[in-house]
């Protein structure tokens, strides 16, 4: 489901950056650890991005 996915992306994030209580303790991340990252979780980032894609051209709001 989308919150599962959501919140292993997210733990997965924390572990690979060093984020703690909303705060970024690494603060030079280069472009190749990110593009790794994404690489390796991409299905869940696809799936995370087009689950918020949906919901933002489904909203009212913002129409």
């Amino acid at each position: 489901s989308f919150y599962s996915e959501q919140i292993d992306f997210h733990s997965e994030l924390v572990k690979k950056f060093n984020m703690q209580i909303g705060y970024q303790n690494k603060i030079n991340i280069t472009q190749s650890e990110m593009n790794s990252f994404i690489d390796t979780y991409d299905s869940m980032f696809e799936n995370l991005s087009n689950y918020f894609l949906l919901e933002i051209n489904s909203s009212k709001i913002l129409k």
